[in-house]
C-alpha cells in the first residue's frame, strides 16, 4: 500500500513538474513573438534576422563607426576630391535583387548605385564589391557613375540602418577608383538615406 501511495505521489509530482516546464517553455516562446521571429531566417517583414518589423523585437543595428554628413558622396574624380550632394533616390526590387540609386545632380546621369542580392539586413556589415557575376548575401555591388569623369569602382565596408521606413547606407572609408587604376590614398566615403 505504501509503495502504491508513494508511486502515485511521485507520478503526480512528475506530471506537475512536466506540466510546469511545458507552460514555462510556451511562455518563453510567446514572449519572443511569432515563430518567424525565432527561426534564424531573415523573412516576413523583418529588417534583420529575427528582429524588427511589426512582430519581432527591435534589432541591434550595425551602424557605421563614423559620422559623415547625410546624403553626400565624397570621392576623387580625376585628381580632385569632390563632395557630391544627393538630389534624389530610387529603390527598386526585381526578382529578389534590391537596387538603391542615389542621383548626384545632372538629372539621372551621375549616381551612386548599390545592388544587394536580397533585402538589406541591418544586422550585417556588407563588403562592397564591383563587377561580380554573383553577389553573396554579405556583399553589395557598388559603382559610382559620372558621365564626365568615368565610372568609379571600389571596395570597403558598408553599413545599413533602418528608421521609420528609411534605409541609410554608409561607408567610412570606401576605395573608389577608376577601372584599372589604383585607389587614392585619401579617405573617401558616402552616407545616403533611401525612402
Amino acid at each position: 500500500m505504501k509503495k502504491v501511495i508513494f508511486c502515485a505521489l511521485l507520478g503526480s509530482l512528475v506530471l506537475i513538474s512536466c506540466r510546469k516546464k511545458i507552460e514555462r517553455d510556451v511562455d518563453l516562446a510567446s514572449n519572443a513573438g511569432p515563430l518567424h521571429c525565432q527561426d534564424n531566417l531573415f523573412n516576413e517583414d523583418e529588417i534583420g534576422t529575427d528582429c524588427g518589423g511589426v512582430d519581432c523585437a527591435a534589432c541591434v543595428e550595425n551602424a557605421a563607426p563614423c559620422t559623415n554628413p547625410n546624403n553626400k558622396v565624397y570621392l576623387f574624380l580625376g585628381p580632385v576630391a569632390q563632395l557630391k550632394s544627393v538630389t534624389s533616390t530610387e529603390v527598386t526590387e526585381n526578382s529578389g535583387t534590391w537596387t538603391y540609386t542615389a542621383y548626384t545632380g545632372g538629372g539621372t546621369i551621375n549616381y551612386l548605385r548599390l545592388i544587394f542580392s536580397s533585402k538589406p539586413n541591418v544586422s550585417t556589415t556588407y563588403t562592397g564589391v564591383t563587377g561580380t557575376s554573383f553577389i553573396e548575401s554579405n556583399e553589395v555591388d557598388i559603382v559610382y557613375s559620372d558621365v564626365s569623369n568615368g565610372d568609379r569602382i571600389g571596395s570597403g565596408s558598408v553599413y545599413v540602418t533602418y528608421t521609420s521606413g528609411v534605409y541609410n547606407m554608409s561607408s567610412c572609408d570606401y576605395s573608389f577608383h577608376e577601372w584599372g587604376q589604383t585607389t587614392p590614398s585619401s579617405t573617401q566615403w558616402f552616407n545616403v538615406s533611401f525612402n
